[in-house]
């Protein structure tokens, strides 16, 4: 008689699923996807922060998001927080130096638009590819939550207030 070994149970399974999780984090999306979800979550809470230290923060973390593996450096960082236009950066100015705040409540607003369209981009990528990972563990009947979770989408809305 022929022997069976079964490949989604017992050793062997788990041998699978770790080869099959292994795998799905080594994909460079799987790296990028993680860096721009907690670059996401500082921005988010950098501009929520409305202070000067939390506007450098979110400024340095949408400049993280355009190019998650890069170092951001000054020069880079200055061009993010001088994003606006002119009557924003005159706004920006007066605002500056009445409170300290680097960004106007607009600039807060971009930001997070933008961020979120960025982060929701990174994520249909990582679930198009976490997505492909699963159907090959489906066809040998391999438990897809060793892959982790899909990413949500989140349809919030933040509002940083208005200028007095």
């Amino acid at each position: 008689g022929a022997s069976s070994v079964s490949v989604n149970t017992g050793p062997k399974g788990y041998e699978n699923e770790s080869k099959l999780r292994n795998d799905f984090k080594s994909e460079p999306i799987y790296k990028d996807y993680n860096e721009m979800a907690s670059a996401h979550k500082q921005l988010t809470a950098g501009l929520k922060a409305k202070t000067p230290i939390g506007d450098v923060a979110a400024a340095t973390k949408i400049m993280k998001l355009f190019d998650p593996g890069s170092v951001v450096r000054e020069s880079e960082l200055g061009i993010a927080l001088a994003a606006a236009g002119k009557l924003d950066k005159f706004k920006n100015y007066v605002q500056m130096r009445i409170s300290g705040e680097l960004l106007t409540p607009k600039q807060r607003q971009e930001f997070q638009s933008l961020a979120d369209e960025l982060y929701s981009a990174a994520g249909q990528a990582f679930n198009a590819k976490r997505t492909e990972y699963e159907e090959m563990g489906k066809r040998y009947k391999l438990d897809p939550s060793v892959l982790g979770a899909p990413h949500k989408a989140s349809a919030k809305v933040i509002d940083f207030g208005s200028m007095p």
